[in-house]
């Protein structure tokens, strides 16, 4: 996914935080169905994939269409990823499966899983390495080779691994239940412990935004996790409708 003006990757991140059920039930109330909406990433024909809590489907901005294809992802799907290069990747954590399908491909294909991977919640991609953010740590893949497990003991904050998000220069920001971490040249470090961890989004100008449980929305500026001030907050638009998103929020609690 292609990197965002400060305001909008604020925006994206703040939404697996305060703002997810809201952004949910307005997504829903477009899709016109009663349910929450997970997760989305852009089609190749300019539809989007989203992860409901019915299963996968297709919206083209009016109507959704289930995809019920034959080997199509089923069970309690929780991530989606799409490549540059148009590949999509669907992840489901009950019972733990990764589907992919290629840009060329009109069929997703499940992928074989090692035994110990248990609830996918999160996926990043590229056009050679996979990663896999489950409750039972960080599972890396690069091209048909073995995969590699990274848990508390290889440096991560916490095994619980929530989300993803692939940087420049690949580099993979990690969130866990416990904190903030990055993946770089098949070597973890912990960045920030503390909080739950659950969206990571980043800006064009390499500001990185943190969605945490308890702390709200936090900024990685000169090597910290620091609290930060929406760049949208002095609009008094803006803010008039992040209020109505955190009071359908509170209505749909």
């Amino acid at each position: 996914m292609p990197s965002l003006p400060a305001w909008v990757a604020a925006f994206v991140a703040m939404a697996g935080c305060v703002l997810a059920p809201s952004l949910a039930a307005t997504a829903t109330r477009s899709v016109g169905e009663a349910e929450r909406v997970r997760a989305l990433v852009p089609a190749a024909d300019g539809r989007l994939w989203v992860v409901r809590e019915l299963g996968l489907a297709l919206f083209d901005g009016r109507r959704s269409q289930p995809v019920d294809e034959p080997g199509a992802p089923r069970g309690e799907i929780r991530a989606l990823a799409r490549t540059a290069a148009g590949t999509v990747w669907v992840g489901a954590q009950s019972p733990a499966r990764i589907w992919r399908r290629d840009s060329a491909d009109d069929a997703f294909r499940a992928m074989a899983l090692p035994p110990d991977i248990d609830a996918v919640r999160a996926i990043a991609a590229d056009e050679r390495t996979l990663w896999v953010g489950t409750a039972s740590g960080l599972f890396v893949r690069t091209g048909e080779g073995p995969w590699r497990r990274y848990g508390v003991p290889e440096g991560l904050p916490g095994q619980d691994v929530r989300a993803l998000f692939l940087g420049p220069g690949g580099t993979v920001w990690i969130g866990t239940s416990q904190g903030l971490a990055t993946w770089r040249d098949e070597a973890v470090a912990t960045l920030w412990t503390g909080d739950e961890v659950h969206a990571i989004e980043a800006s064009t100008e390499g500001t990185v935004f943190v969605a945490t449980e308890h702390q709200g929305l936090r900024a990685w500026r000169a090597g910290a996790l620091r609290a930060t001030t929406p760049p949208w907050s002095l609009d008094p638009t803006v803010r008039a409708r992040l209020r109505r998103l955190r009071s359908t929020a509170r209505e749909g609690a």
